[in-house]
């Protein structure tokens, strides 16, 4: 396994396909998708702040966020976008995170904001965020507007 934050033209489809397991996994009740016509704008905005996961040479793993410099705050902060691994090396999931905060912290960035889903796995990555020493500090909703009123 190997962890690189060089994003390779190589990788793209990859990446797409991973980014759509996330969606499907994540989002499908309410039925969003991942956009094909703006997947490739995404990537190039968020490149240098992602970080692959490799095993033998495919993506297995992503973590990508985007830096802020949001709400008037003294500093830099990374909001992670994504993370998402695949269920055979989400065991390396943790590794991946560690990796990308060491990273971060050697480049400057004073805080790292991230959230997880609403679910059984997600109840657990907040739990280790816990561990980690990270703090809630909001929750967030969402609603598809084709929903009607209500």
């Amino acid at each position: 396994m190997n962890i690189t934050t060089e994003y390779l033209p190589e990788y793209r489809d990859q990446v797409f396909q991973l980014i759509k397991e996330f969606e499907q996994e994540s989002f499908r009740e309410l039925g969003l998708e991942l956009n094909p016509d703006t997947f490739d704008d995404a990537v190039e905005s968020q490149k240098d702040s992602s970080f692959l996961m490799l095993v033998d040479g495919k993506v297995e793993g992503l973590l990508s966020g985007t830096l802020v410099n949001g709400f008037g705050l003294k500093g830099t902060i990374w909001q992670e976008v994504i993370w998402y691994v695949r269920k055979p090396y989400r065991k390396y999931g943790l590794k991946l995170f560690k990796m990308a905060y060491s990273t971060l912290k050697d480049r400057g960035v004073d805080a790292i904001m991230t959230a997880h889903l609403n679910n059984r796995i997600g109840m657990r990555i907040g739990r280790m965020y816990k561990r980690l020493g990270f703090k809630p500090v909001e929750t967030h909703y969402i609603r598809r507007l084709d929903d009607g009123d209500r």
